[in-house]
């Protein structure tokens, strides 16, 4: 038996650190937009309901889904590296349009551009992101696709959280607070705010429009465009193609017999395609196995496991495979959406993921500071803790699934993470009233403290949580897909988990109506929904346990 070589992550290990710094740029970006819209909605655009400061969330889950839909296809069409470079272009857009609508701020005319960065946000991270995670995944091999998707997730998440606590120090020195000259304070914001409208942790919501802020434009956007620009320059000239190109020699080759064989293989690859779109459309539970022979043989790699420089732009086909490739999109969508049901619980299972995700950047984030009054400083440290175990827990989690299997990673998750909702509402909430008296101690400042490390348990827990179950659906999504439709399967699967942000929007709009302690219940339970749902519904197909 020939000795085995080293695992394809080390061979591409010098591609794994390019695309990983490629992801880092990309969890910055995030942070900075998201929080300074936050924090900039009410202070300086005078927005003072949270579905209003959680509007972004709409724009940027709707845009980042339908491009994580359509960037698999595309990367399968077309290679990684032309994708993820247009995905970096992209993210230079927000930062510019933001950075060009500065100084229209205390009467809220420059917060349309603010809502609409989210929506170039959204293109940036979808297209960017995935292609970083479909990279990765072809770096690192099909035995360790979970390895490689919390790699991904690891690496930008961790990044999230450095940027809150960079954001913080960037809040701290560029953004000044003043009265509003031309608004005279009212009774109910001076005793709200002490008569303080120094910093941006004076502001209360009572004094929207009275006391204002300035520079959520300027600073926060203008290192979010020197990012963004260092990730088109490590795209264009530093990331190398990954994906598997059809054979060069097959596609020159003269020989009238192997010609001849290839022809009724894709037309009967192409039935077979048609057929189970058909299939899928009834919501019959199919399985496409019979094609993963037949489109695998099209692929090669080098011996080493890692692509030619020579290869890396030869990406063209027949119009026969080209055909093919566009049903198998189609395909691909409607087999992961329902027509297979493994696929159909991941979906769900993201959909939630996300919609606690939303929850967390939008309401939990907003209400935290503004609601509860912890300050600025404390709730950076909150989103940090949250982001960074989130992130710090996926390396470990992938890899275990890779041994135990996708179930009870998704299913735990989704429960922990629902349990970890109901410590934030009860521990944080409800103006301390489910606190002991002991707990609460004798001043505000002491019951403010205990409500404050209830916060900080419910962040950590519910970002391990989250941490355990996020990098485990791309790995599912992966097992699951089709021959020669990796990257459409997990696209599909990261549409429906991404468009679960925009239900930041609607949970915001329930804390408006009663209160965000309600609205934190009702996230608990569908998530705690969801988990029971993988727990007794999920099909595992996991093929490589080590």
């Amino acid at each position: 038996t020939a000795a085995r070589g080293p695992p394809p992550w080390r061979r591409n290990f010098s591609q794994l650190v390019v695309v990983c710094s490629m992801t880092a740029i990309v969890g910055a970006t995030l942070q900075l937009n998201k929080l300074a819209v936050l924090d900039g909605a009410g202070r300086e655009f005078a927005q003072t309901s949270y579905g209003s400061k959680t509007a972004f969330l709409v724009p940027y889950a709707l845009f980042k889904a339908a491009c994580n839909l359509l960037v698999g296809g595309l990367a399968d069409r077309h290679g990684r590296k032309s994708i993820a470079l247009a995905g970096s272009l992209v993210g230079l857009v927000p930062p510019v349009m933001v950075l060009a609508a500065s100084g229209k701020g205390g009467d809220g005319e420059g917060w349309p551009a603010f809502v609409g960065s989210a929506a170039f946000l959204g293109v940036h991270q979808g297209v960017t992101w995935t292609c970083c995670v479909l990279i990765t995944m072809d770096l690192c091999g099909p035995n360790a696709r979970g390895l490689a998707s919390g790699l991904s997730e690891t690496v930008g998440y961790t990044f999230i959280a450095i940027f809150a606590e960079a954001y913080g120090a960037l809040e701290r020195k560029s953004v000044t607070c003043a009265w509003d000259p031309a608004d005279v304070p009212t009774s109910e914001c001076l005793e709200a705010s002490r008569g303080k409208c120094d910093t941006p942790d004076d502001w209360v919501a009572e004094c929207t429009g009275q006391c204002v802020c300035v520079g959520y434009a300027v600073a926060p956007f203008a290192l979010q465009l020197a990012l963004a620009a260092v990730g088109v320059g490590v795209a264009a000239a530093a990331l190398r193609e990954s994906r598997q190109a059809p054979s060069r020699a097959a596609a020159d080759s003269d020989n009238a017999t192997e010609l001849s064989a290839r022809v009724p293989r894709d037309d009967r690859s192409s039935r077979d395609a048609r057929k189970l779109l058909a299939a899928a459309k009834t919501g019959a539970f199919v399985e496409l196995e019979a094609l993963e022979a037949d489109d695998d043989a099209l692929l090669e790699r080098d011996a080493s496991g890692e692509m030619s420089a020579e290869k890396e732009n030869d990406f063209e086909a027949s119009s026969d495979t080209r055909d093919f490739r566009a049903e198998r999109l189609s395909v691909s969508f409607a087999h992961a959406t329902w027509g297979n049901r493994a696929l159909a619980v991941v979906c769900v299972a993201g959909f939630c993921a996300n919609f606690e995700t939303g929850m967390a950047w939008g309401l939990l984030a907003s209400w935290s500071r503004d609601g509860l009054g912890i300050g600025g400083a404390r709730r950076d440290a909150f989103m940090a803790s949250y982001s960074f175990l989130k992130g710090f827990s996926q390396l470990a989690a992938g890899i275990f699934s890779d041994r135990v299997g996708r179930r009870w990673p998704m299913s735990v998750g989704l429960l922990g993470g629902a349990a970890s909702l109901l410590l934030a509402a009860f521990g944080a909430g409800y103006d301390g009233a489910y606190l002991s008296s002991e707990t609460r101690g004798d001043t505000e400042e002491h019951a403010l403290d205990a409500r404050f490390a209830n916060l900080m348990a419910s962040g950590v827990l519910l970002g391990l949580f989250t941490g355990l179950m996020y990098p485990v659906l791309a790995a599912a999504a992966a097992d699951h897909a089709p021959g020669g439709a990796l990257a459409g399967t997990v696209g599909t699967v990261r549409f429906w988990r991404d468009l679960g942000y925009a239900m930041g929007m609607p949970v915001a709009a329930i804390a408006d109506a009663s209160r965000p302690e309600t609205a934190l219940i009702f996230v608990a339970c569908v998530m705690a929904a969801a988990g029971a749902l993988v727990a007794v519904a999920y099909v595992e197909k996991h093929p490589h346990r080590a």
